[in-house]
């Protein structure tokens, strides 16, 4: 008898600087849609850099574990375009890792009409 198991197939895995940081799709999708916003109000009023920042930087503490950003900024200053290209970095991640899901729920889609199209002939 065949067994089904769930796994880890919806955690998107991240490598900073040399170490491996995970967080689920779906919470790193809703986080970077937050991030976004906060990021490009601090670029257009620099009256909200530092404390825009200092949200993202909290939600990405909160995203991959209480003290990632410790460890990710470990022996460097912390800076708003340090922050941005992580963030950046982790976008594109959620999005290509967002688009390979869409591409295999497509493929399991036409396969199954496809044994279904073959089962009705």
């Amino acid at each position: 008898m065949r067994e089904f198991k769930f796994n880890n197939r919806n955690v998107i895995e991240f490598l900073f600087e040399g170490e491996v940081f995970s967080a689920p799709f779906a919470k790193a999708s809703t986080a970077m849609g937050e991030i976004g916003p906060l990021l490009s109000q601090a670029v257009k009023n620099r009256e909200v850099l530092d404390t825009n920042v200092t949200k993202t930087l909290e939600m990405l503490d909160e995203l991959f574990g209480k003290g990632s950003i410790k460890k990710i900024f470990e022996g460097r200053e912390i800076d708003a375009l340090d922050v941005c290209d992580l963030v950046m970095f982790i976008s594109d991640e959620v999005v290509a890792f967002g688009e390979k899901k869409e591409a295999e729920a497509k493929k399991a889609i036409a396969d199954a009409e496809k044994r279904k199209f073959l089962s009705n002939s």
